[in-house]
């Protein structure tokens, strides 16, 4: 993650293609198919989470305080 852009608000075509995965990531779509068919439900949801998430708050993320501010473990 780069956190060079933490806290500042999303571009509009950032919003406009969280708001096309939203559509994709509701039941019955092909996109939804297809992970429900490689990730576990509880993977797919957080991830349908995640978008509602940023697209409610519409700034890129930070990181959380307390945690590693890379992915942990790294790769």
């Amino acid at each position: 993650m780069l956190w060079g852009w933490a806290g500042d608000p999303l571009p509009d075509d950032a919003v406009e293609v969280l708001l096309h995965l939203r559509t994709e990531l509701a039941e019955g779509r092909p996109l939804r198919a297809r992970l429900d068919d490689l990730l576990e439900p509880a993977e797919v949801s957080r991830t349908r989470f995640r978008v509602e998430r940023l697209l409610r708050r519409g700034v890129f993320p930070q990181p959380r305080r307390g945690g590693p501010a890379i992915p942990w473990p790294p790769f």
